[in-house]
């Protein structure tokens, strides 16, 4: 039996959470605030845009092959307060980090025209993509360097330190678009549009990469040194990848699977495709929260089992489920009953309007799956534990889920609801079976062997 966490041991961990919480909040009132500008610029140039951003997303996954390694790893050395151990990290992290940034850079710029192609949009929308993916393309480095930072705040826990760098980026990105989005005529700043956008963006992320890097070097006094020795022959490196490489395919299956499943709502026309660009928006209002807390149920299990304390790792995933559940149907179901009066904020089109109704109410199921996929799946591979998450996407998005969109959306001509009528079952298998995974505790095994690694003389920078 897995007793309750104590008072203290949950106040620390709502402590850890509240920050990512703030986070999180900010990340989407200003998302949200950013596509509302776009759509009342146009609603082909914010579908394009969400296009274009899912594009760049998929290409950040690469980075986080690094970054999720190390964030692991980094988060059971601070368990074991080993400060020579995650300057070691750092270090060889941030150097490969800069050079997957310069392969994804080189990728995007040789195969662009046929990443967009694939989608098969209209033209009134493809050429928006295009031009906001080519203006971002350049400073990849920067989301590369970034994430590196960023997990290495979250995992010595200083999650209030990475929100005051995400506020700052946040301010800069909303002030940034409201200005060149539509423009300031007196003062001579003309409108850009999706120039303007993505000019916001690029403000933000170098305030923001500013910010941690400051955060990093004043709390824990670590700082980028190329690695004396041969990085690639290092035995921290091989950790890195051995950790990062399943975690980061993982997301890449799942980012892959939804650009499929949007190239597939593409075909069912330009509203289809625009209501999926609103929604993807407001749908962060329902699981914001839920990620957070998965975020601070990883921190907090990678920190326990670098102190071998296992009983506690069970007792804070059980109590992030619960909270997390709570914190997900409940916006879930306000945004169902709400979306009739949400929607006409966004567009007057009454396709897409309808189309965001019948998706809304889909989502509340969704949601339910969701829970369990975000808080359980980032705990289990906090732990060490991750090649099983990676088995389980492939085998249950594209063996099983893949075929029943087809299903739905066409041959029983759903279109898009039937779409999201799969995305729900996905969730809620691949919940299920993350969940018996962790209550039968075959994480442990791969949290002892990877603490016997981390345990073993590595070769410092």
């Amino acid at each position: 039996m897995v007793p309750n966490l104590t008072r203290i041991q949950s106040t620390r961990f709502l402590k850890l959470s509240l920050p990512l919480i703030l986070e999180v909040t900010f990340v989407i009132l200003v998302s949200n605030i950013v596509v509302w500008m776009l759509a009342n610029y146009s609603d082909q140039v914010a579908a394009g845009v969400a296009i274009a951003g899912q594009v760049n997303n998929t290409i950040f996954l690469f980075f986080a092959i690094v970054s999720m390694g190390a964030g692991i790893l980094m988060a059971q050395s601070a368990g074991q307060k080993n400060q020579k151990k995650m300057q070691s990290i750092f270090s060889h992290a941030l150097y490969f980090a800069l050079i997957f940034a310069i392969i994804g850079t080189v990728i995007f710029f040789l195969f662009y025209h046929e990443i967009f192609s694939f989608y098969q949009l209209e033209a009134s929308v493809r050429v928006h993509a295009e031009e906001y993916g080519l203006i971002l393309a350049p400073f990849f480095i920067l989301n590369a360097i970034f994430l590196v930072f960023n997990q290495t705040l979250y995992a010595n826990g200083k999650t209030l330190q990475a929100f005051y760098a995400l506020f700052f980026c946040d301010m800069t990105i909303l002030l940034g678009s409201a200005i060149f989005i539509f423009g300031v005529p007196w003062l001579g700043i003309p409108s850009l549009g999706v120039f303007g956008a993505a000019l916001g963006i690029i403000l933000g992320r170098f305030v923001y990469l500013i910010s941690l890097a400051y955060f990093i070097h004043r709390h824990l006094g670590l700082t980028f040194t190329i690695p004396k020795r041969n990085p690639f022959k290092q035995p921290i490196t091989k950790l890195i990848f051995k950790v990062g490489a399943p975690a980061t395919l993982e997301n890449l299956s799942y980012a892959l699977f939804m650009m499929l499943i949007t190239r597939f709502i593409a075909g069912y026309g330009t509203e289809a495709i625009i209501a999926k660009a609103y929604f993807d928006s407001l749908a962060m209002f329902t699981f914001f929260i839920a990620s957070a807390l998965a975020n601070s149920g990883a921190i907090r299990v990678g920190q326990l089992l670098g102190e071998e304390n296992y009983i506690e790792a069970q007792s804070t995933i059980r109590y992030s489920v619960k909270l997390a559940f709570v914190f997900s149907i409940i916006p879930s179901l306000l945004l169902a009953f709400g979306m009739v009066f949400i929607s006409t904020w966004y567009t007057n089109d009454p396709l897409v309007i309808q189309y965001l109704m019948y998706i809304a109410i889909a989502d509340v199921l969704l949601e339910i799956g969701r829970v369990f996929n975000l808080v359980v799946n980032r705990a289990i591979k906090a732990s060490g534990d991750v090649r099983y998450p990676l088995l389980s996407i492939v085998i249950i998005q594209w063996l099983i889920i893949l075929p029943l969109a087809l299903l739905l959306g066409d041959f029983l001509m759903l279109g898009i609801v039937g779409i999201w009528i799969a995305l729900a079952i996905d969730e809620a298998l691949r919940g299920l079976n993350l969940w018996l995974r962790w209550r039968g505790l075959r994480w442990q095994k791969k949290a002892k062997k990877l603490f016997t690694s981390m345990a073993a003389p590595h070769d410092e920078p």
